[in-house]
């Protein structure tokens, strides 16, 4: 059974416990408890569900308060991956990482390119990267995508399809980056964060009492397209006045 389908088979209460120990592990099962609120014969039987799968090991043994070392579990680092793909307007990276989410490998595409090229490019740097880490397809559990707007991703995601038969998901590069960065970066424990992005343009990304907010449309340039003077320079979108008109790359270099 591949990856992706040892994860899809998961009730919700062992993915729940299965993210808690993805961010918290190596942790013991009493503190595991405190945390979830779950009965601890409840979470005995869904560790073992995770542990008869592969997806957490037994790491350490933990300090003693007195009576016998606890066991620590954490994630399986060895045998399950993600790939993480960015597509910007100048560069594509490709990134390898376990469970962890530490970064095992990774690749930075700097050409141009369409989507027709990029299409065929990607899932062969996926096999090198995958043939360098002698990982099997089967490990893999899902590929992300973060992609710029403006980029047709419907023949990228069926190339990857056929290639890897594992889940995809795509979204915009700003929402992608604001989700990392709320999960697993510097907005990790906090419910508001805002990411902002000022490049070719300006992509923003926001999370509001842990809620992702999307825009019309799931664009990621609405903040970078309002007005803030009326009469003020002439915008890409050919409106006159926006954030983007003053403070993206192009602007910028063009007023130096």
């Amino acid at each position: 059974m591949g990856a992706y389908k040892s994860f899809e088979s998961l009730n919700d209460r062992c993915r729940y416990i299965f993210r808690i120990i993805q961010e918290n592990g190596p942790i013991a099962k009493n503190e595991l408890a405190n945390i979830t609120k779950i009965k601890l014969t409840t979470l005995n039987r869904d560790l073992k569900i995770l542990i008869d799968e592969k997806i957490i090991v037994e790491s350490d043994i933990g300090k003693s308060t007195g009576g016998r070392k606890p066991s620590l579990y954490d994630v399986n680092h060895s045998e399950f991956y993600i790939i993480g793909i960015d597509i910007s307007r100048i560069y594509t990276r490709i990134v390898i990482t376990n469970l962890k989410l530490k970064i095992l490998e990774e690749k930075l595409l700097s050409h141009e390119y369409d989507m027709d090229t990029i299409s065929k490019i990607i899932p062969d740097n996926i096999k090198e990267c995958c043939m360098k880490l002698k990982i099997q397809k089967s490990s893999i559990i899902g590929i992300g995508i973060g992609i710029v707007g403006g980029f047709n991703s419907d023949q990228l995601k069926d190339e990857l399809k056929k290639e890897f038969d594992t889940i995809i998901c795509i979204d915009n590069g700003a929402n992608a980056a604001v989700i990392g960065e709320y999960n697993f970066g510097i907005g990790k424990g906090k419910k508001n964060i805002a990411y902002i992005n000022c490049g070719v343009g300006i992509r923003t990304g926001i999370i509001s009492s842990g809620v992702l907010i999307r825009t019309i449309n799931n664009v990621e340039d609405a903040f970078g397209h309002m007005v803030v003077d009326a009469d003020g320079e002439l915008c890409s979108c050919g409106n006159y006045g926006c954030i983007e008109s003053y403070v993206s790359i192009s602007n910028i270099t063009k007023n130096l």
